[in-house]
Formats: structure tokens, C-alpha cells, sequence
């Protein structure tokens, strides 16, 4: 249950004693195990992670890609990582206004901008680029590539 929210800076839960059920997957179908569970809020990606090797916090999210090596190098943390979903970080123009409401600008853009080194550069070869308007990881989206490529070949002719 809820009990407290900081804002900026955490949120607490407490154990609801009457909740005494899971899903079919979980071990645990009573109470739960954990008396109180705490979220804490930090932006500051060394801050995050100092946090995580001083095991002041046991868990984090969004490990930025020069601190992966060092992660799963320590014995004491197991890193898991799963692919996002969705729309990928994107540079997006507003078409409304000169010069991106012409296509020849945009297209320049895209045509002198080196994806594959500014991907490396990024992410240190920690993520794949995404290719289409969705990640890698969507469902989906092997099926959006191939109608993209189909577009493109119609459009060619």
C-alpha cells in the first residue's frame, strides 16, 4: 500500500497484510515477504550508480553505457538488461517552420549524418541502432521493417 511520497526524492510502500494471493508464477501466494519497499528517485547517473556498488540501493535502471563493463565485472551485482520498446530516440523537425518544411533539408540531414558513428559513440556498442520507427526489441516491428522496405522499393519505381 502506499504510504509516502517525497517529492524528487522517493517513494515508500508498506506491506498490505490482507493481500494474500499472486500470480500462478510467484513462489510466495501470502503475505508478502517485504514489510516496506522504497523507490528512490536519483538523476544523477554516478550518483545512480554509486549507489548500486555501495549497495546502498539494490536495484537500478537507465545504466548508462560506460558503466556497463564495470557492472558486469563486479561479482557482487547481477546486471540484467532487457531491450526498450517503443519509438527510439529520435531528432525529430518541426516541419511548420523553414527550412525543415522543405524535404530537400531534411534529407541533407539525414545524408550527413554518420548514424553508425554517433550510435558508438553514444552507447559504446552496449545498443543496437534502430533502423525503422521502432527499436529492435517491439513487437512488430520486423514486420514494420519489411512494409517500410516494400514502401521503399514502390516509391523507387
Amino acid at each position: 500500500m502506499f504510504e509516502s511520497w517525497q517529492e524528487n526524492s522517493k517513494i515508500t510502500l508498506q506491506r498490505n497484510d490482507e493481500y494474500q494471493w499472486g500470480p500462478p508464477i510467484a513462489e510466495n501466494q501470502g503475505t508478502p515477504h517485504l514489510d516496506t519497499l522504497s523507490f528512490y528517485i536519483i538523476p544523477e547517473e554516478s550518483s545512480r550508480i554509486g549507489s548500486v556498488q555501495s549497495n546502498e540501493v539494490l536495484a537500478a535502471e537507465t545504466v548508462p553505457p560506460q558503466n556497463v563493463d564495470a557492472l558486469e565485472g563486479n561479482p557482487d551485482i547481477d546486471l540484467l538488461s532487457a531491450e526498450s520498446t517503443g519509438i527510439p530516440f529520435t531528432l525529430m523537425f518541426n516541419q511548420n517552420h523553414e527550412p525543415w518544411d522543405e524535404y530537400e533539408a531534411r534529407k541533407a540531414v539525414q545524408l550527413a549524418l554518420d548514424l553508425d558513428s554517433i550510435v558508438d559513440s553514444l552507447y559504446l556498442g552496449q545498443y543496437e541502432r534502430a533502423d525503422a520507427p521502432l527499436t529492435p526489441g517491439t513487437p512488430g516491428q520486423l514486420i514494420e521493417k519489411r512494409m517500410i522496405k516494400t514502401l521503399k522499393k514502390r516509391i523507387a519505381c
